[in-house]
C-alpha cells in the first residue's frame, strides 16, 4: 500500500483509537488512518457529550453517574477485543481507566499514547504514558521532563488552496477558539485595541454551555460583556477555514499550563496569515524560516506593539517542504512510526547495538 513517498506499511493491523471527541480531531485521525489501508475505530471516552451530561459531571459526585461511566467503558475495552485490535493509540484521554488499558497490554495489544494537552492540564495522560510501549505528546516541555518524542500537531487547511494575498484580505485580526483560562482577559484586551485602532476583528468564541461560562467568571466582571459574543455551538469548520484565509493576521492565547503549539497556529500559517501568539515557545518549536517570516509571540507589555507589527508583515508563499511540515500527512506518518516503533520486548535478546 503507498499513500505518499513516506507512508508506511501497516499489514493486518487494526487500530482503535481512545479519547474524548473534541471538534472532530480525533474523527479526523481515524479517517487519515484509514485512507491509508489501517483498519481503524475510533471510541469516544465520554458516556455523553451533552450539556447536561457536563454539568452533572463537574457538579455532581461521581457516585451519580459512576455506572454509566463504567458500562461505557466496559463497552469499549469489550469491541477492542472483538474487533482482534493490535494497537491501542490513546490521545489525551481524560479518564479510560489505566487498569483497563493493563490487561489489554497483557493480552498482546500494543498500548501507544500521545498527548494533544499537557500533563499539568490532563495528570490522567502522564498515567497512560507510563505503562504506554510508545509515548509522545506536541508539549515541548513534557517531552523533555519525561522523555517522551515530541510530535508536534499540524493544520487541516487545504494546502492546494490559493490564499488571497494578505494585502487583499479584509479581516485585520482573527480568534476563534474555547474560552477557558485566561482567554477571556486576553480576548477582551485584543478587542480594545482593534476598537481603538479602527482595525477590522473577527472573533468566534466558544463554550459549551453560557451559564457554566457565567458561573466559572462570576467573580471577573470585566470580561463579563463577552457572554453576548459566546456560541455554545462549535463554528463549521468552513466558517473557520474561510476566515483564516481572509484574515491578514489570526491571535492565538495558549494555554498557561502548555508549551506547545495549538493547531490554530499550523492552520493561520498554511493559510498564509501572520500569527501572534502568547506561547513564548512559537518562535524557537518552529523551523526558523517560518517563524521569522510568520511568527511574533506578545505579553501583556508589548500587545498593542505586536498587533502594529503584524499589520505590516507580507509572508512569501510557502515553500514545498513547508507545506509538508504543516499538513497532516507529517502528523500522520509520526504517529505510524511511533505505533510501529518496537518495545523492549520485540527487540532480540541478542541484538547488539
Amino acid at each position: 500500500m503507498t499513500y505518499h513517498k513516506n507512508a508506511i506499511s501497516f499489514g493486518p493491523t487494526k487500530i482503535a483509537i481512545i479519547g474524548p471527541s473534541f471538534f472532530g480531531y480525533l474523527e479526523t485521525l481515524e479517517t487519515g488512518f484509514r485512507d491509508r489501508g489501517i483498519n481503524t475505530h475510533f471510541f469516544d471516552e465520554r458516556w455523553s457529550n451533552t450539556v447536561a451530561s457536563k454539568i452533572v459531571s463537574r457538579f455532581f459526585p461521581k457516585f451519580f453517574y459512576r455506572r454509566k461511566i463504567d458500562e461505557h467503558q466496559k463497552e469499549i475495552f469489550d469491541k477492542i477485543i472483538a474487533h482482534k485490535t493490535t494497537h491501542v493509540l490513546v490521545i489525551s484521554a481524560e479518564s479510560f481507566p489505566v487498569a483497563l488499558l493493563a490487561i489489554l497490554k497483557e493480552k498482546g495489544i500494543k498500548i501507544v499514547s500521545y498527548s494533544f494537552d499537557s500533563f499539568a492540564n490532563k495528570p490522567h495522560m502522564r498515567k497512560v504514558a507510563e505503562i504506554s510501549e510508545s509515548a509522545a505528546s506536541f508539549d515541548p516541555v513534557d517531552c523533555k521532563d519525561t522523555n517522551l518524542s515530541y510530535i508536534p500537531l499540524y493544520s487541516n487547511l487545504d494546502h492546494e488552496a490559493k490564499n488571497t494575498p494578505i494585502d487583499q484580505r479584509s479581516i485585520d485580526f482573527l480568534y476563534f477558539g474555547t474560552l477557558h483560562s485566561n482567554r477571556p482577559f486576553w480576548v477582551s484586551r485584543a478587542k480594545t485595541i482593534c476598537t481603538a485602532n479602527n482595525w477590522n476583528d473577527q472573533f468566534f468564541l466558544y463554550f459549551h454551555s453560557k451559564i457554566l461560562w457565567y458561573l466559572r467568571f462570576i467573580l471577573q466582571p470585566t470580561v463579563w460583556t463577552l457572554g453576548r459574543e459566546l456560541s455554545t455551538k462549535h463554528f463549521p469548520s468552513h466558517q473557520l477555514y474561510d476566515a483564516t484565509a481572509n484574515s491578514k493576521v489570526v491571535i492565538d492565547i495558549h494555554h498557561p499550563k502548555q508549551t506547545g503549539l495549538t493547531m490554530r497556529v499550523f492552520e493561520a500559517i498554511s493559510g498564509g496569515s501572520v500569527i501572534i501568539s502568547t506561547n513564548p515557545n512559537i518562535e524557537t518549536a518552529l523551523p526558523s524560516k517560518i517563524a521569522r517570516e510568520r511568527v511574533r509571540s506578545f505579553d501583556k507589555e508589548n500587545l498593542k506593539k505586536t498587533m502594529q507589527e503584524a499589520l505590516t508583515m507580507t509572508p512569501p508563499p510557502l515553500l514545498p517542504d513547508e507545506i509538508h511540515y504543516l499538513s497532516a500527512q507529517r502528523y500522520i506518518d509520526q504517529l505510524c512510526e511511533l505505533l510501529l516503533q518496537p518495545s523492549d520486548d520485540e527487540f532480540p535478546k541478542d541484538l547488539e547495538l
